[in-house]
């Protein structure tokens, strides 16, 4: 019978060590799993600000685009405007110039 203790009382001493060694390495893992955490949130707040910068740029490209329409109408309008001033100076100048050319052509 006392065989028997021993070897239960051997038998117990292994499984605690094997109990000790499992609980430190489950400690160890959960030590792990609080450091990727920890990062996975860094990486999360770093996504966050990179999301509101974009959001940022964003809103400036449509402000940029927006005052681009209105330069491009500004431009049509004025690109009009020079246009009907050429044509009525060359229409002023036309009737001048066939006055002239009909002077000319008479003093030949």
């Amino acid at each position: 019978m006392e065989t028997m203790t021993v070897r239960q009382s051997g038998s117990d001493d292994r499984i605690d060590s094997l109990e000790r060694r499992v609980d430190e390495g489950f400690r160890y893992v959960d030590k792990r799993f609080e450091q990727v955490d920890r990062h996975f949130e860094q990486v999360d707040k770093r996504f966050e600000q990179v999301d509101k910068r974009f959001e940022q740029v964003d809103k400036r490209f449509d402000r940029v685009e927006a005052e681009l329409q209105l330069l491009h109408a500004d431009m049509r309008g004025f690109h009009r405007t020079l246009t009907g001033f050429c044509i009525a100076m060359l229409t002023a100048f036309a009737g001048m110039f066939g006055t002239l050319l009909t002077i000319a052509l008479t003093q030949l």
